[in-house]
């Protein structure tokens, strides 16, 4: 933080710490988001180009930060949101810490992550938010926006061969 929340004096300290003019704590909360790693009956998962900063065309899984609402709510209404999905949502797979830098401020970012598995449903992109979609193999993280996805996406690959004892091979159809 750059500036004290109540009386706007530049605070220079790293938080925690208290604002030097009005003495009020200053601290730097991370910023919950909750995203829905989509998986088809070819353990393939829904990625989509991102189509704003920060990462424009960069592959991400789609998710966006929590409003006032619970993160399995925020999950499902993103994944609604950006491609046309509606899922219930299946095990919680982890919580990431990262950075994410808009407008020249970096914040620090809590991302949590819910596995979903496909329904019939068709896919309809909100070109606001989304350039493309693709359906790639669980370990293929080339080309992914933000760094704790790698982590996000393998812990998926273990929590399905875990829970089904299977995990179809990577292919060049599926890659």
């Amino acid at each position: 933080m750059d500036y004290c929340s109540r009386c706007g004096a530049s605070v220079t300290t790293t938080a925690p710490t208290r604002c030097t003019a009005c003495g009020r704590p200053v601290f730097t909360d991370a910023t919950p988001s909750a995203s829905v790693i989509l998986v088809d009956d070819h353990d393939r998962f829904l990625a989509v180009r991102r189509a704003d900063e920060p990462g424009r065309g960069l592959w991400d899984i789609p998710g966006g930060f929590c409003g006032i609402e619970h993160p399995e709510v925020a999950a499902v209404r993103e994944l609604r949101e950006e491609v046309g999905l509606t899922v219930d949502l299946g095990p919680f797979v982890g919580m990431y810490l990262d950075r994410y830098e808009h407008h020249g401020v970096t914040s620090t970012t809590l991302n949590i992550y819910y596995l979903a598995w496909t329904s019939h449903g068709t896919v309809n992109i909100d070109p606001a938010e989304v350039s493309a979609v693709d359906w790639r193999c669980l370990d293929n993280v080339d080309g992914m926006a933000f760094a704790h996805q790698r982590q996000a996406l393998s812990d998926a690959r273990r929590m399905i061969t875990e829970q089904t004892g299977r995990l179809h091979s990577p292919t060049a159809e599926n890659r």
